[in-house]
């Protein structure tokens, strides 16, 4: 349940169900094959985090840039490829 909801469970899993559509619509659910790819998992993640922020301010939530987290996962020499690509998503003035 989220933080400080006056909701209970299932009140919150009926109003937040549909959010899955922005992941949906940016096709977050990828492969990242190498390290050519980074840029378009940027831009779908990018698209992705800003529809959620706009559906979270339709709905009268917040979404807090500076607690969310970007994790790249993956096998350890296709890791250490990204360290020579910038893997950070900008979120109005956060750094994600």
């Amino acid at each position: 349940m989220s933080q400080g909801s006056v909701l209970g469970p299932l009140q919150f899993i009926s109003y937040t169900d549909d959010v899955t559509s922005a992941f949906v619509k940016h096709e977050v659910n990828i492969s990242i094959a190498d390290d050519k790819d980074v840029d378009i998992a940027r831009r779908r993640l990018h698209g992705c985090v800003s529809s959620v922020s706009s559906w979270c301010a339709s709905r009268r939530l917040q979404l807090n840039e500076e607690k969310t987290e970007l994790a790249w996962f993956g096998k350890r020499s296709c890791l250490n490829k990204l360290d020579a690509v910038d893997c950070t998503l900008t979120i109005d003035t956060d750094s994600i």
